[in-house]
C-alpha cells in the first residue's frame, strides 16, 4: 500500500507514473478513506512532498492518526519513503524514521525526488524556467523504473540530497516557518475572482468555502501548499511574498 500526501499536484503526479508500473493500493491521505487494517501488508509506501525542510504537519498528523487506529502487520514490513522537492530535504529522512520508529516500523528505503518549484510565497523563491523544469521531469521519469525494481525487490537504499546546512534548516528555520509563515490569514483575493470554485476544488484540506458574494473564505486548517493560489485561472489569490511570481502550471514542463 501507498500512503501519500499531495498539495500542488507534484507528488499526485509522481505517484500516478510511479504506481503505474508498480500496481499497488494507493491511497490519498486527505482525500481517500483511510484503512482501517494493515495487518496482510507486506510493503508500505510513504510519499509526501517537503515542506521547509521536513514533513508536511498535517501528513504526518494522519500518519499518527492511521497507525494509533489501525492493525498494524506483525511480520516484517518493508517500507520505503519517497520524498518529492524542489532542492533539498534537510534531515527529513531522519525525521521519518523517528516517527516510524515510534510504531516499531523500520524505513528499509529513503529517495528524494527532485521536482519543478512550486513554493513562491517568501522572498528568493521562484517558479523553475520552463526549461529548468522540464529537465527535472525527465529525469524523474527516468529514475522511475529502476526505483519501482528496487521496491520490488525489497532493497534497503538511501538517496536523498540534505543540501547544505540541514540541521539549520530542519531544526531552526523549519519551526519558526511554521509558526509564523504558513497561516491562512494572509490570502487575499481581488476582484477579478469569477467565483469558479476551482480553489476550493484543489484544496487537499477542504479548508475553503465561500461567503455571500461568492468570493472565497478559508477556515484556518490549512496546508500552505499553496493548490488555490496556483489553481485560479485569474491569478486573483494572492499570498504573502506571490505578487509577480506566476502560477505553478505542470503541463507547461511537460
Amino acid at each position: 500500500m501507498i500512503l501519500y500526501f499531495s498539495g500542488s499536484g507534484n507528488t499526485k503526479y509522481f505517484v500516478d507514473l510511479f504506481n503505474a508500473q508498480l500496481g499497488d493500493v494507493a491511497v490519498d491521505m486527505t482525500r481517500d478513506k483511510l484503512p482501517t487494517d494493515l495487518s496482510a501488508e507486506t510493503s508500505l509506501g510513504i510519499i509526501f512532498p517537503i515542506y521547509a525542510w521536513g514533513m508536511p504537519p498535517v501528513f504526518k498528523k494522519r500518519l499518527r492518526y492511521l497507525f494509533e487506529h489501525t492493525q498494524l502487520p506483525k511480520n516484517k514490513l518493508y517500507t520505503y519513503v519517497i520524498c518529492t522537492c524542489g532542492d533539498d530535504i534537510g534531515t527529513t529522512d531522519k525525521e521519518v524514521a523517528q516517527l516510524l520508529s515510534e510504531y516499531d516500523i523500520t524505513m528499509n528505503a529513503v529517495q528524494s525526488v527532485v521536482m519543478p518549484e512550486t513554493y513562491v510565497a517568501f522572498p528568493g523563491f521562484y517558479l523553475d524556467k520552463q526549461d529548468v523544469g522540464r529537465k527535472k521531469l525527465e529525469k524523474v521519469i527516468a529514475e522511475i523504473a529502476p526505483l519501482v525494481s528496487r521496491i520490488r525487490k525489497h532493497i534497503c537504499f538511501h538517496i536523498v540530497r540534505p543540501g547544505a546546512f540541514p540541521v539549520i534548516k530542519s531544526t531552526i528555520i523549519r519551526p519558526i516557518f511554521n509558526k509564523l509563515l504558513t497561516s491562512d490569514k494572509y490570502y487575499k483575493v481581488n476582484d477579478t475572482c469569477t467565483h469558479c470554485g476551482l480553489c476550493a476544488k484543489a484544496c487537499p484540506m477542504q479548508n475553503i468555502n465561500y461567503d455571500n458574494g461568492g468570493l472565497p473564505v478559508w477556515h484556518h486548517n490549512c496546508a500552505a501548499c499553496l493548490a488555490c493560489y496556483h489553481a485560479c485561472p485569474m491569478n486573483a489569490i494572492s499570498y504573502n511574498f506571490t505578487k509577480g511570481k506566476g502560477q505553478y502550471r505542470l503541463k507547461k514542463y511537460l
